[in-house]
């Protein structure tokens, strides 16, 4: 039996793969810059500041926290693709060599379990939706959303308009969206959504088309063509019908033939 659908789930699959290597890299090297920058300002802002005592906090938690369970999304997927990759790959493997005597159990053992395909389903819909649920806050926050920051002086602290101007003093910019990596971390997941779509339709479309006994057809064939006897040995049981047949037949047509000749 043919791996169904076998050349575009594994394109698929690989492409998916490649794509959440990239998004997921991409996400968590935002989460680390996003960190670092977060503490460099902070402590420029101190350096600069005309007052003694002087204490920031930037507040980027939000951007962070979306963040985070974006990458594990992204990371999901490609662990997922990668896998349902090498799966493929071997269930075609196994289904070439059909013919040989590690075929049956091997062939069971990958592409013919629809429950197999059944979980690898499910697994690629969580991450999907898993991810999808965290590109969309993530965008939104990295586009609309600036770091919170809060300035104190002593044990007092400085009204948000004399902290803005203290930012525009020291030309530290609280917006996400100027940073080329959270641009780079926001774009990144919609390609791998796309083909985590793809991935996600040509998995419910081979699990699908996939017969429930997968040796069902080849029992048939074996039962009505070809045997296997004990130990292995083909038996071919329509061959010895037939020979059986015409033995029986032109038996008959010499006992008729004989008779005849006698009559004469």
């Amino acid at each position: 039996m043919a791996v169904v659908l076998r050349i575009p789930r594994l394109v698929s699959y690989f492409i998916t793969w490649c794509l959440g290597i990239v998004a997921g890299s991409a996400a968590l090297n935002g989460l680390v810059k996003a960190r670092n920058d977060r503490d460099r300002d902070a402590k420029i802002a101190e350096a600069l500041a005309p007052f003694p005592n002087f204490r920031v906090s930037i507040n980027i938690n939000d951007s962070l926290t979306v963040g985070g369970f974006l990458a594990a999304g992204e990371l999901l997927i490609s662990i997922i693709a990668f896998w349902s990759f090498v799966f493929l790959l071997l269930s075609s493997l196994a289904n070439a060599r059909r013919n040989s005597k590690l075929y049956d159990g091997a062939h069971r053992r990958t592409e013919g379990k629809k429950g197999v395909q059944l979980f690898a389903l499910g697994c690629w819909i969580f991450a999907l939706l898993w991810t999808f649920a965290s590109a969309v806050p993530s965008l939104d926050y990295n586009r609309n959303r600036n770091a919170k920051t809060k300035a104190w002086i002593g044990d007092e602290q400085l009204p948000a308009d004399t902290v803005k101007a203290l930012e525009d003093a020291s030309g530290l910019e609280s917006a996400y969206w100027v940073h080329g990596y959270v641009k780079f971390a926001s774009i990144t997941p919609w390609p791998l959504i796309l083909f985590t779509i793809i991935s996600t339709v040509l998995t419910a479309m081979a699990w699908r088309r996939t017969p429930a006994n997968p040796n069902a057809v080849s029992y048939n064939d074996n039962r009505a063509g070809t045997g296997r006897g004990v130990g292995g040995v083909e038996t071919d049981r329509t061959s010895d019908s037939l020979s059986g047949h015409d033995e029986k037949h032109g038996h008959g047509v010499a006992t008729r033939h004989a008779e005849n000749s006698s009559a004469v």
